[in-house]
């Protein structure tokens, strides 16, 4: 099996062949994978419930692409056939593997520099920290709720919580936000200076 019947103008475009030359082709020319892999690429495929298959082609240029493929069944002169439609994903794999490989440079250098960051949604209320920033704090931000108010609840000096308090509801109600260096507490009663500076 794996002969390819026919071709759109589209995938000729795309893959650099003449329509005549991918009709004398097996798709295992265009698919890098091995049969196993193309199996267990099919198998996690089932295992996600993606209508959808992970592939590299090659192209008549000797480039490789990442691809999409999405396939069904088609009976044509009582024939059954597989109907491919693939979408290069490329750029947007090389984009993913840019952004892990900067989140990681990121995490790392915020340790090293002791500076972390948070990001607030405005509408749930809701926290995402970065790895530092828990350790800035000395606790677990589930500990809290990952909520603004309670985290100051929990985590700031008594003497800095009011203020702090202010602060987050002049940003409910107004959206500003300003500087504001105060104290938090660990579990072990020590005292950390912070300063929390807004992004622009």
């Amino acid at each position: 099996g794996g002969a390819i019947i026919d071709a759109n103008p589209a995938a000729v475009t795309y893959y650099g062949w003449s329509r005549e030359q991918l009709k004398l082709m097996r798709i295992g020319e265009i698919n890098t994978l091995s049969a196993t892999e193309v199996q267990a690429e099919m198998n996690r495929a089932a295992s996600e419930q993606r209508n959808y298959f992970l592939f590299r082609h090659r192209l008549a240029d000797g480039s490789i692409r990442d691809v999409e493929v999405f396939s069904g069944l088609v009976s044509i002169s009582g024939r059954s056939l597989i109907y491919s439609i693939v979408h290069d994903i490329t750029d947007r794999k090389q984009a993913e593997i840019a952004l892990v490989r900067s989140e990681a440079a990121l995490r790392k250098s915020q340790a090293v520099a002791h500076v972390g960051h948070w990001i607030w949604d405005v509408d749930t209320h809701a926290i995402t920290w970065s790895d530092e920033v828990t350790r800035i704090f000395g606790l677990d931000p589930a500990a809290y709720g990952n909520l603004p108010h309670a985290m100051v609840d929990h985590a700031a000096h008594p003497d800095d919580a009011g203020r702090l308090h202010a602060i987050l509801d002049r940003f409910i109600e107004d959206g500003q936000a300003v500087d504001a260096e105060y104290r938090v507490v660990w579990p072990d009663g020590s005292i950390h200076y912070v300063w929390n500076m807004p992004a622009e």
